[in-house]
Protein backbone atom coordinates (compact mmCIF):
# COMPACT_ATOMS: atom_id res chain seq x y z
CA UNK A 1 0.00 0.00 0.00
CA UNK A 2 0.94 3.26 -0.60
CA UNK A 3 1.85 5.55 2.55
CA UNK A 4 3.51 9.09 2.56
CA UNK A 5 4.36 11.77 5.20
CA UNK A 6 5.05 15.40 4.58
CA UNK A 7 7.28 17.42 6.54
CA UNK A 8 7.33 21.64 7.18
CA UNK A 9 9.86 23.06 8.87
CA UNK A 10 10.52 26.71 10.46
CA UNK A 11 12.75 27.27 8.20
CA UNK A 12 16.59 24.95 6.07
CA UNK A 13 18.93 26.82 7.94
CA UNK A 14 19.81 26.84 11.46
CA UNK A 15 22.32 28.74 13.89
CA UNK A 16 23.94 27.01 16.83
CA UNK A 17 21.42 27.18 19.53
CA UNK A 18 18.08 27.53 17.40
CA UNK A 19 15.58 25.29 17.50
CA UNK A 20 14.28 23.66 14.76
CA UNK A 21 10.19 23.61 14.93
CA UNK A 22 8.43 21.28 12.73
CA UNK A 23 5.29 19.66 11.42
CA UNK A 24 4.39 16.07 10.54
CA UNK A 25 1.01 15.06 8.45
CA UNK A 26 0.78 11.85 7.54
CA UNK A 27 -1.03 10.34 4.28
CA UNK A 28 -3.59 8.51 3.42
CA UNK A 29 -5.94 10.77 5.55
CA UNK A 30 -8.00 8.21 7.34
CA UNK A 31 -6.03 5.17 6.49
CA UNK A 32 -3.13 5.57 8.54
CA UNK A 33 -2.62 4.61 11.98
CA UNK A 34 0.14 5.99 13.46
CA UNK A 35 1.60 4.06 16.28
CA UNK A 36 5.58 5.88 17.11
CA UNK A 37 7.26 8.84 15.86
CA UNK A 38 11.12 9.01 16.51
CA UNK A 39 12.81 12.13 15.10
CA UNK A 40 16.82 13.01 15.64
CA UNK A 41 19.25 15.39 14.61
CA UNK A 42 22.28 13.57 13.54
CA UNK A 43 25.48 15.15 12.12
CA UNK A 44 27.70 13.31 9.86
CA UNK A 45 31.67 13.92 8.59
CA UNK A 46 32.93 12.28 5.19
CA UNK A 47 36.07 11.51 4.11
CA UNK A 48 36.67 9.61 1.36
CA UNK A 49 34.88 6.64 2.11
CA UNK A 50 34.67 6.71 5.90
CA UNK A 51 31.81 8.17 7.22
CA UNK A 52 31.44 9.12 10.80
CA UNK A 53 27.89 10.30 12.16
CA UNK A 54 26.63 11.85 15.48
CA UNK A 55 22.95 11.43 16.88
CA UNK A 56 21.56 14.25 18.87
CA UNK A 57 18.01 13.25 20.30
CA UNK A 58 15.73 11.47 19.37
CA UNK A 59 13.08 12.98 20.38
CA UNK A 60 9.94 10.97 20.91
CA UNK A 61 5.80 10.97 20.27
CA UNK A 62 3.82 8.09 21.53
CA UNK A 63 0.24 8.26 19.70
CA UNK A 64 -2.92 6.03 19.38
CA UNK A 65 -3.85 7.73 16.05
CA UNK A 66 -2.99 10.73 14.61
CA UNK A 67 -2.69 12.53 11.30
CA UNK A 68 -0.44 15.02 12.34
CA UNK A 69 2.22 16.19 14.99
CA UNK A 70 4.87 18.85 16.06
CA UNK A 71 8.09 18.11 17.01
CA UNK A 72 10.85 20.29 18.00
CA UNK A 73 14.94 20.06 18.68
CA UNK A 74 17.57 22.00 19.43
CA UNK A 75 21.00 22.80 17.60
CA UNK A 76 23.21 21.69 19.82
CA UNK A 77 25.76 25.47 20.72
CA UNK A 78 28.60 23.79 19.94
CA UNK A 79 27.32 22.95 16.28
CA UNK A 80 29.97 23.17 13.74
CA UNK A 81 28.54 24.74 10.49
CA UNK A 82 28.18 22.53 7.10
CA UNK A 83 31.08 22.33 5.22
CA UNK A 84 32.30 20.78 1.78
CA UNK A 85 35.35 20.62 0.54
CA UNK A 86 37.40 17.93 -1.81
CA UNK A 87 38.36 15.99 1.14
CA UNK A 88 35.99 16.33 3.65
CA UNK A 89 32.48 17.37 3.70
CA UNK A 90 29.82 18.02 7.24
CA UNK A 91 26.45 17.04 6.70
CA UNK A 92 23.41 17.74 9.28
CA UNK A 93 19.67 16.18 8.63
CA UNK A 94 16.90 15.50 10.69
CA UNK A 95 16.29 11.45 10.56
CA UNK A 96 12.22 10.45 11.06
CA UNK A 97 11.50 7.38 11.84
CA UNK A 98 7.88 6.11 12.00
CA UNK A 99 5.56 3.11 13.81
CA UNK A 100 2.40 2.91 11.57
CA UNK A 101 -0.17 0.40 10.20
CA UNK A 102 -2.07 1.24 6.99
CA UNK A 103 -5.43 0.07 7.88
CA UNK A 104 -7.06 -1.38 5.28
CA UNK A 105 -9.81 -0.21 2.83
CA UNK A 106 -13.34 -1.59 4.11
CA UNK A 107 -15.72 -1.65 1.36
CA UNK A 108 -19.47 -0.21 2.32
CA UNK A 109 -22.03 -2.09 3.69
CA UNK A 110 -23.84 -3.86 1.65
CA UNK A 111 -27.14 -3.82 0.51
CA UNK A 112 -30.05 -4.96 2.62
CA UNK A 113 -31.21 -8.57 1.26
CA UNK A 114 -27.65 -9.00 -0.08
CA UNK A 115 -26.79 -12.88 0.82
CA UNK A 116 -23.44 -13.67 3.08
CA UNK A 117 -20.69 -15.82 1.52
CA UNK A 118 -22.10 -19.24 3.59
CA UNK A 119 -20.02 -19.05 6.43
CA UNK A 120 -22.13 -16.32 8.34
CA UNK A 121 -19.35 -13.15 7.77
CA UNK A 122 -19.87 -10.54 4.28
CA UNK A 123 -16.33 -9.59 2.54
CA UNK A 124 -16.14 -6.03 4.67
CA UNK A 125 -16.19 -7.54 7.84
CA UNK A 126 -13.38 -9.94 6.91
CA UNK A 127 -11.52 -7.29 5.94
CA UNK A 128 -11.94 -5.08 9.30
CA UNK A 129 -10.34 -7.96 10.99
CA UNK A 130 -7.60 -8.96 8.86
CA UNK A 131 -4.42 -9.16 11.29
CA UNK A 132 -2.53 -5.64 10.78
CA UNK A 133 0.97 -5.57 10.71
CA UNK A 134 3.27 -1.97 11.47
CA UNK A 135 5.28 -0.78 9.20
CA UNK A 136 8.36 1.35 9.36
CA UNK A 137 8.58 4.46 7.34
CA UNK A 138 12.08 6.22 7.91
CA UNK A 139 13.09 9.70 5.88
CA UNK A 140 15.97 12.20 6.33
CA UNK A 141 15.80 15.71 5.79
CA UNK A 142 19.46 17.67 4.89
CA UNK A 143 19.60 20.97 7.04
CA UNK A 144 22.10 23.57 6.81
CA UNK A 145 23.80 24.91 9.99
CA UNK A 146 25.61 27.84 9.78
CA UNK A 147 27.51 30.39 11.91
CA UNK A 148 26.56 34.20 11.77
CA UNK A 149 29.07 35.50 9.95
CA UNK A 150 28.12 32.75 7.29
Amino acid sequence: GQKAMRVSLNKSRYAPGDTIHGRLLFFPEGRVHVLRVAVKLQSCEMSGQSRACKDFGPLHAFSADMLQTTFSISVPSTAPASFRTSLLSLNWALRFRVLLVLLPVVAPPEEEGEEDRGDGSRDDERRAVQKLDPEVLTMGIPISVIHESD
